[in-house]
């Protein structure tokens, strides 16, 4: 886990981190309407129980946002070592024009081979990520009626 990022919702904008040595992905920390000065620094996708002050609406949103956040890391991560190593054990020390073929040959297998379990996984993050707009929507007209309220 990186030290130095901010607690649970506690932020006052939406910040991205480096990138993640496995997944290459950069972590987000979602910013927070309600932002104070945090007291504890906790990774982007542990959850933490600074939570009282928020709506069933917002920590339902928020968890299934780091739920999708968490699952897309751990999917990358684990792809991206699963080919590191299979790239290594393909190609192994060769060179040049050999390499290149080798390269060649890996890429146009790896990605028959991985086909089916790249097309589960956008199924399912696209209808996961489809399943948010009504909660955010809802959230987002919450939020407007407090300004006129």
């Amino acid at each position: 886990m990186r030290n130095g990022l901010i607690a649970f919702r506690q932020i006052p904008a939406t910040l991205i981190g480096p990138p993640s040595q496995y997944s290459h992905l950069r972590p987000i920390r979602y910013a927070s309407e309600d932002a104070t000065t945090p007291n504890q620094q906790h990774h982007p996708y542990e959850p933490t129980n600074q939570i009282d002050h928020f709506s069933s609406e917002e920590l339902s949103f928020d968890l299934s946002r780091r739920k999708l956040d968490n699952f897309n890391d751990k999917f990358w991560s684990d792809n991206n070592i699963r080919c590191e190593h299979a790239l290594k054990e393909f190609v192994g020390d060769a060179e040049g024009e050999r390499r290149q073929v080798l390269l060649q040959q890996f890429w146009r297998d790896w990605s028959f081979a991985n086909h089916e379990r790249y097309y589960n996984w956008s199924k399912y993050w696209w209808s996961a990520q489809l399943s948010l707009l009504y909660p955010a929507l809802k959230l987002s007209i919450k939020q407007s009626l407090k300004i006129f309220l």
